[in-house]
């Protein structure tokens, strides 16, 4: 079985690396995967709602054909590409070369509204949302309404709870899980904007404490699901992995 070689994560003894009990080394995520800060707009957006969706190699092909044929620099319809669309830039043509300022006002105000209605977004996915599986279509759904309160896809504490939560965890791994992100919130202190540093530093630590609860299976999911989750990779591919990692079921933790 072929393995993601950016996955393979070497586990190393808290204590060594001066880390808080019960925690263990990982991959550092730097704060351009935390403290994003302009927000994901257009082309990029959507390149990096589709790396959360495990595409396979002809969905990932698909899905770049038409990529390029919606946000290419030189479609002057962007993605409305139907008949109707077409031949209201037709008329606007015929009406500017006739100069009447009447029906040029009303196809653009026609386009206007189009435009409003449909975003280069939704026309892509009204087109490849047919080649997604229920549980892509599933787990778009909750990418897409993760952005609404981060448009940066910054990673953040709340997406390795969410992470880890999607595992089968025993009673101890639940109990640290709780600890781990209450001792998470502490490090934010009265601080209402935290810094770019400081959420690097937060995410870290409670990367490194989940890391420490789960089994070597659940970690190599949880680095994945962490990958496809950051937005300073976008253009690393739609495919993050030619075979990701499945959830496995609950197996024996490590021993703290």
């Amino acid at each position: 079985m072929r393995r993601c070689r950016h996955l393979v994560l070497v586990i190393v003894a808290g204590a060594t690396l001066g880390l808080p009990a019960g925690a263990a080394d990982g991959p550092k995520l730097p704060p351009s995967a935390v403290g994003h800060k302009k927000p994901l707009m257009g082309e990029r957006r959507v390149r990096y709602l589709l790396r959360q969706l495990d595409l396979s190699e002809q969905q990932a092909a698909e899905a770049t054909k038409l990529l390029d044929s919606l946000f290419s620099p030189d479609a002057k319809l962007g993605p409305f590409r139907d008949a109707k669309v077409r031949a209201l830039w037709r008329a606007l043509d015929e009406a500017k070369q006739q100069k009447s300022k009447k029906k040029v006002e009303q196809i653009m105000s026609q386009l206007r509204r189009m435009n409003s209605d449909t975003s280069p977004e939704d026309e892509f996915f009204k087109r490849f949302g047919p080649q997604l599986s229920e549980a892509q279509q599933e787990r778009l759904a909750a990418a897409r309404a993760r952005l609404k309160s981060d448009k940066s896809g910054g990673v953040r504490p709340g997406d390795l709870l969410r992470i880890a939560r999607s595992f089968d965890l025993d009673a101890r791994q639940k109990a640290g899980l709780f600890a781990a992100f209450k001792e998470t919130r502490k490090m934010l202190g009265p601080v209402l904007r935290p810094s770019a540093q400081l959420k690097t530093r937060m995410v870290n630590h409670m990367a490194d404490r989940i890391r420490a609860l789960l089994t070597p299976e659940q970690r190599k999911v949880f680095e994945y699901r962490i990958r496809v989750l950051r937005p300073d990779l976008i253009d690393e591919g739609l495919r993050v992995c030619p075979e990701p990692p499945a959830n496995t079921p609950k197996t024996t933790p490590p021993t703290p």
